[in-house]
């Protein structure tokens, strides 16, 4: 019985502490929950719930979105920091953009190489690159070290692919 009542004394100590600890290392505007899953659902201006790995998420202009890797839609793959509500749903604080994850095929992270056959004015719009939808945004990265890119310049598109085979570019880079 002694044994009993040191281990039950012991995990309460044990437990205060971990909270404690948990307290300092966690930034008071990540909230309390993450976790890491693939875009299903969200509204188009951003806020608003959104659905990602069947778990719901309120956003709103509180929220930091980090889109490092190009704009964030469905089939994105995120990360989700938010205070966990008692019916299981976020309230984000911050959801960030993640590379590769998503798997299979809406989302899937590619990365390709071609020749381009044609450019939007203004170079944000659709491109054609080998025959490929290729979708560019103000998110997108465009790198032209070899001088400006144009319709038969040779790049390297990385991106996530789309359900309907387009891409969404995350970085377009001009090769020699």
């Amino acid at each position: 019985m002694k044994g009993i009542r040191l281990l039950a004394g012991l995990l309460v100590v044990l437990s205060t502490l971990f909270t404690s600890v948990s307290a300092a290392f966690a930034s008071r505007d990540d909230g309390n929950f993450k976790f890491y899953g693939t875009v299903q659902s969200m509204p188009a201006g951003m806020y608003g719930t959104w659905l990602v790995s069947g778990r719901v998420v309120q956003v709103t202009p509180a929220t930091r979105i980090k889109q490092k890797y190009g704009p964030i839609s469905v089939g994105s793959y995120v990360e989700v920091k938010g205070w966990l509500q008692s019916d299981g749903s976020v309230n984000a604080t911050k959801i960030e953009g993640k590379s590769g994850g998503g798997g299979g095929g809406s989302g899937a992270y590619v990365k390709f190489y071609g020749t381009v056959e044609s450019i939007p004015a203004g170079m944000y719009g659709t491109w054609v690159v080998s025959g490929r939808t290729v979708n560019v945004s103000a998110a997108t990265i465009i790198r032209q070290k070899y001088g400006p890119i144009t319709v038969g310049s040779r790049v390297e598109v990385k991106g996530y692919q789309q359900a309907d085979g387009t891409v969404n570019a995350v970085k377009i880079e001009g090769k020699r």
